[in-house]
């Protein structure tokens, strides 16, 4: 707005004031720049927590706390769009594994904390593979114990043999899948299950390869 800075006429240098303010007001400007400068500093702050370009899948994932969605059973993905299989357990598609996954993701506000082996960090088909912890139960596990997931047995891990004993508790309590233990029908199992069951009764001498390569 002008000024009038007397009762009598506006000066034409008044004037020229009253439109330099109109242009140039240091506090505003000022106070626009920093609001731009702080976005721009979020924006590449997230866009970098999302790429994080050299990063290891280990610096990006091992012991955080990570919000996912239930994809299967056994799979999970971040809001960032990576996947994530959970290491050593099976869940072969079926939709009661999916159910509980989901219940128990829910149930810690979506957030699993995930801890990664040395290597391999992901399989053949580029999924990250993780053990992923809801509180203080390890899902990978939790579905093994409840039946409705196999343990893993294509290759070496850290909490095979747990998971092994977990899956023979299972089947011995006929949870889930195996309540018709010891009779499980071929359908039942993912295929590489089936081929490994196929081996272990011939005899040590007899035994092939049942791993296929790439399998995921």
């Amino acid at each position: 707005m002008l000024r009038c800075k007397s009762l009598g006429r506006i000066s034409t240098v008044d004037m020229l004031d009253d439109v330099a303010d109109v242009k140039w007001h240091p506090r505003i400007t000022l106070r626009r720049v920093s609001v731009v400068a702080l976005s721009v500093l979020c924006l590449a702050l997230i866009g970098w927590r999302i790429a994080r370009p050299g990063w290891t899948d280990r610096q990006r994932f091992h012991q955080q706390s990570v919000r996912v969605d239930v994809v299967e059973g056994d799979l999970l993905r971040t809001k960032e769009g990576t996947l994530i299989r959970l290491l050593g357990s099976c869940a072969n598609g079926r939709e009661d594994a999916k159910a509980i996954a989901r219940a128990q993701v829910e149930s810690a506000g979506g957030d699993v904390m995930l801890y990664l082996e040395e290597v391999p960090t992901r399989n053949a088909a580029g999924e990250v593979m993780a053990y992923a912890f809801v509180g203080e139960a390890l899902l990978n596990q939790e579905l093994i114990a409840a039946g409705v997931a196999f343990a893993d047995r294509r290759f070496d891990y850290a909490y095979q043999q747990t998971f092994e004993r977990t899956e023979e508790q299972a089947a011995y309590a006929r949870r889930g899948v195996w309540k018709t233990f010891p009779d499980i029908p071929e359908s039942a199992m993912p295929a590489w299950r089936w081929r490994w069951l196929m081996e272990q009764g011939k005899k040590p001498w007899e035994r092939g390869e049942w791993r296929v390569e790439g399998e995921p």
